[in-house]
């Protein structure tokens, strides 16, 4: 009799000890880390690594929106990103928030469809051994409302992320080994002043750092340049204990450096303006001790024409000044820590001139080729 009642006691203590298994976060792990002002894929490594990467912001829309284009798209095209060589993928998650009560039961439909198929994205990518960039994007739910949104509420969406429960392991995404950091908002989202964005970012950055003690946080810095007047706000940004990394972006032809009917001619007036760019985010770098992320490297294929193969020799071209530079970092420890290049769509998708198809085969070695030296070590 008391054998039965130690089983029966054993049995119904067994979900308690399930859901405790499922949500324990002092397991040690290997994530990532930052090491004096450089990243480790490991606390228990001394290697200090230098990686590239690949921008797909369609993914989770894409299967949020369709389901199944899951299987059909996305999966086989980050199966056929890895045998390429290239592991490090970089994902939009666009959330909404409501600005209005009558709003906000749709935000909420929206945003489950976004997080069950980051999930999904997310375990398959955890399968494959790679690793992924989760950049939260939180817009308003009602274009038609001026003005900003409760930054609680912006909490909320963000921490309600890092808990999404993946659907077969039911692992958190803060328990996921494949995420590789978080990328919260732009600086335009937040704030309508600097001492504002500073101190909504602390808020939600302390408050995701709280939910997921285990993976990087940054900042988004959006798609536009920043002066040097902008880097008195970024100081105070990445200035946060919260913020483990600084983001930049890489945007010649948007920033007017080259032009469209003369991408290869105006290459070296771009290198000498990237270097001077660079330069300055390095020195910025090396004097807060922490590393430094190109979030988006873009040039637009050659004429800049639309189509999957059409030629891409100034773009590759740009794309091996950056990958030098990576290189030489990883020689002498002392610049860009990582890289992710263009935009990865799927030849069915609409087509864009910085678009990076399947077919471009040989950017896509460009990009792989960092990864590769990483490997041979």
């Amino acid at each position: 009799m008391k054998l039965i009642k130690i089983a029966l006691l054993c049995l119904s203590a067994l979900p308690l000890l399930v859901w405790a298994a499922a949500n324990d976060t002092s397991e040690k792990k290997d994530y990532a880390c930052v090491k004096n002002g450089r990243f480790c894929l490991s606390p228990r490594s001394a290697t200090l690594v230098v990686f590239s990467g690949i921008n797909y912001p369609s993914a989770v829309e894409m299967v949020a929106a369709h389901p199944a284009t899951f299987k059909e798209v996305v999966q086989p095209n980050l199966d056929y990103l890895s045998s390429q060589g290239v592991t490090f993928v970089r994902l939009n998650v666009p959330l909404k928030i409501a600005l209005r009560h009558d709003k906000r039961n749709m935000a909420k439909a929206e945003n489950d469809s976004v997080l069950a198929a980051l999930a999904l994205i997310v375990e398959h990518v955890e399968q494959l051994h790679q690793y992924v960039v989760l950049c939260l994007n939180c817009e308003p739910a009602n274009d038609s409302m001026i003005g900003g949104y409760d930054v609680e509420d912006y909490n909320a969406v963000v921490c309600q992320t890092a808990k999404c429960k993946m659907p077969k392991s039911r692992k958190s995404l803060f328990q996921s080994s494949a995420v590789f950091s978080w990328e919260i908002g732009r600086f335009e989202s937040m704030g309508i002043s600097s001492d504002d964005a500073v101190a909504d970012y602390a808020r939600v950055l302390a408050s995701l750092k709280q939910t997921d003690p285990n993976h990087l946080v940054s900042i988004s810095c959006g798609n536009r340049r920043h002066s040097r007047a902008d880097l008195t706000l970024m100081d105070d940004l990445m200035n946060l204990p919260e913020v483990d990394y600084i983001n930049m972006n890489l945007l010649p032809l948007e920033w007017k450096w080259t032009n469209t009917s003369s991408l290869y001619q105006t290459l070296p007036n771009v290198y000498i303006k990237a270097q001077e760019y660079f330069d300055d985010y390095l020195r910025f770098s090396r004097r807060i001790n922490k590393p430094l992320i190109v979030s988006e490297i873009s040039y637009p294929r050659d004429r800049n024409h639309f189509e999957p193969k059409s030629p891409v020799d100034a773009r590759n071209s740009c794309f091996n000044f950056v990958t030098n530079k990576l290189k030489q970092s990883e020689d002498d420890g002392n610049g860009l820590s990582a890289a992710f290049f263009g935009i990865f769509i799927d030849e069915t998708e609409k087509h864009v001139p910085s678009a990076i198809y399947a077919s471009d085969t040989q950017t896509l070695s460009e990009i792989a080729l960092q990864k590769e030296k990483e490997k041979s070590k």
